[in-house]
């Protein structure tokens, strides 16, 4: 009888009925069959045991194929630009969520950890990233940086934050001065780094409204399939392909083991030629645009 059960109740390439647990289920319940017998002081049916092992691991790679999600897709250096073309003539929201995106796909953060829990109302001064989180500084070799204290992480420990520093780039995509434009907005106050309007009515950009909003510009611009991960992956993959070494890269990105290497998306070379032109336009766009200031 067990063994039937296991096999009606667990995935497996015998049976097809609906209603299938997960192989972790499937163990409790014969943990709690055993547990019952040995209450009862009944004997627990031990005669067909090598089987009933081996239909349970059989489960458990069922549910591997049968849960396995397909490798997130990156964001690349076209995405974030038809991203800046599209928001940079949007409303407020739009240009805020604009450099919040351009810090995310740089610092190699994930947007939970920019974001926050509710749209208006007072932020937390103890786990979300404000406008007194922010640093901005000067590298010899980078030349302007920035940097963003996280207290919120999801692979830092309780009670110590960690550091983002990003240096300034040449071009639209410049992380630097997608902060500077946000402390800007705040007009010195210290509240959401990545929200907009005056102090007393301040918004806050929520993951789930960011999330919405560039699907929705995303798929506007023929992109479909990118999610809040991507620009991680995204930038990530970004580092890799222009030769950062793989111990900036875990720096950067906040990874202490080999997981970093589930963020990495080889580039072809025709995904390098067409990131360095979209880069050398957004070089003399830049130009252009500091010139007309």
């Amino acid at each position: 009888m067990l063994e039937e059960f296991c096999i009606w109740a667990g995935r497996n390439a015998v049976s097809s009925n609906a209603g299938k647990i997960s192989s972790l289920s499937l163990r409790k319940y014969v943990a709690g069959l055993k547990a019952w017998h040995v209450y009862h002081n009944a004997v627990f049916p031990t005669r067909n045991k090598t089987r009933v092992d081996l239909i349970l691991k059989a489960s458990s790679r069922e549910d591997e194929a049968a849960t396995k999600k397909p490798p997130k897709v990156p964001i690349m250096f076209w995405h974030m630009s038809h991203l800046w073309l599209s928001l940079t003539k949007g409303d407020d929201f739009d240009k805020a969520l604009q450099d919040m995106v351009i810090v995310a796909f740089w610092g190699l953060a994930r947007l939970a950890e920019l974001t926050y829990s509710t749209e208006t109302g007072d932020v937390s001064f103890v786990d979300l990233l404000l406008t007194s989180d922010v640093t901005l500084g000067a590298d010899t070799l980078f030349g302007e940086t920035v940097t963003l204290m996280l207290r919120n992480a999801k692979t830092g420990l309780p009670g110590e934050p960690q550091l983002i520093t990003l240096a300034k780039q040449r071009h639209i995509l410049c992380p630097v001065l997608a902060i500077k434009q946000r402390l800007s907005s705040a007009e010195g106050a210290r509240t959401s780094l990545f929200g907009y309007g005056a102090v007393y009515h301040r918004r806050h950009l929520t993951r789930k409204q960011a999330v919405a909003r560039l699907e929705t510009v995303l798929e506007n611009g023929g992109y479909a399939g990118l999610m809040g991960h991507s620009f991680r992956v995204g930038g990530a993959s970004f580092c890799a392909a222009f030769g950062m070494s793989i111990s900036d890269i875990c720096l950067l990105g906040r990874w202490k083991s080999d997981s970093y290497k589930l963020y990495l998306r080889d580039y072809s070379s025709d995904d390098l030629k067409k990131t360095k032109a979209l880069a050398l336009r957004g070089e003399r766009k830049t130009q252009f645009l500091s010139k007309c200031r």
